[in-house]
């Protein structure tokens, strides 16, 4: 698992999405992006110039990943 304010924009991300809908917050948006077949939610402070359609590269700190055993569903990591 990973929270949504945990993933970066980056100019270089190994992962690549499409962003699918942006929702501007105010201090912050949120935007979601399809990414492996899914869709995953993106959180950042302040306005962004992303707009549907916009293909983006993304990147997360390792250190905030959590990591659960897909057959109990218990967090192991």
């Amino acid at each position: 698992g990973l929270r949504p304010e945990h993933i970066r924009l980056v100019d270089d991300g190994a992962l690549k999405g499409e962003v699918e809908v942006v929702e501007p917050l105010g201090l912050s948006t949120q935007f979601y992006v399809r990414l492996a077949n899914q869709q995953i939610c993106v959180f950042v402070m302040g306005r962004s110039d992303v707009k549907p359609g916009d293909t983006v590269r993304l990147s997360a700190d390792p250190a905030s990943l959590h990591l659960f055993d897909p057959a109990t569903g218990n967090r192991i990591g």
